[in-house]
């Protein structure tokens, strides 16, 4: 199936896929990044993009750490961090907001005016991931894609075991026995965390993960092609 103009579509980007692991933003990658957003700002009508802190944050936190181990106050660092990686994302791609939205509100408050937005995490303890999920939800969108750094969910991590086998397709109930057992702390989350799964499950948003270090994988699934894994619901 490949999406048309009147489709609602939320894309979340993994801060990680912005900068590098020294915090260095990757040029290269946000060079191929823009017009795949250009693209994708033609062909749907409403695009919500999330971004995630990534390394930028994590630094943030880490410093902070030494002196506080408050996790609230220690998300709220990643969230501000995660503000400026969207109103980045926001400039480069020539589409700059007169505010970075902070809560679901004002990402459904925009939508009336707005055919692309762009925002990153919304409260302590929350994900960005989650965040796409209650977007999603929110905007009954027909899509949400999550790019990460890695091709797609795996029975087992694939960065500790070689011998992984991706999930082309999996089911909440396969992800929830994967995932269920993630701790929530501060800039610290998995591919999927316990609240997102059950916005999924409860939504029923067709969702499917991608890697998204080729940014040219963000068209391939906007046209249903195969690729990533397709979390059914």
């Amino acid at each position: 199936m490949s999406y048309k103009k009147n489709d609602k579509v939320v894309l979340k980007l993994g801060g990680h896929l912005l900068s590098n692991a020294t915090g260095n933003f990757n040029i290269e990658y946000l060079k191929k990044l823009t017009p795949i957003i250009e693209y994708l700002k033609k062909s749907v009508e409403k695009l919500i993009i999330v971004v995630g802190g990534g390394q930028i944050a994590r630094q943030y936190i880490n410093t902070a750490y030494f002196f506080s181990r408050n996790n609230s106050s220690l998300d709220l660092l990643g969230i501000k961090v995660s503000h400026l990686n969207a109103l980045l994302l926001s400039i480069i791609t020539n589409n700059p907001p007169t505010s970075i939205p902070e809560n679901l509100q004002d990402v459904i408050n925009q939508t009336s005016y707005r055919n692309i937005i762009i925002t990153g995490g919304f409260q302590p303890g929350q994900s960005t991931t989650t965040v796409s999920a209650l977007i999603a939800e929110a905007i009954s969108a027909d899509l949400l894609i999550i790019a990460t750094d890695v091709d797609g969910i795996y029975e087992k991590d694939p960065k500790k075991y070689p011998d992984a086998k991706l999930l082309t397709e999996t089911t909440i109930d396969t992800l929830k026995k994967i995932f269920d057992k993630s701790i929530i702390e501060a800039g610290e989350y998995k591919l999927l965390d316990p609240y997102t799964l059950k916005i999924l499950e409860r939504s029923k948003i067709k969702t499917i993960i991608i890697n998204g270090k080729n940014p040219g994988n963000i068209i391939k699934a906007i046209k249903g092609e195969k690729i990533g894994t397709l979390i059914k619901t």
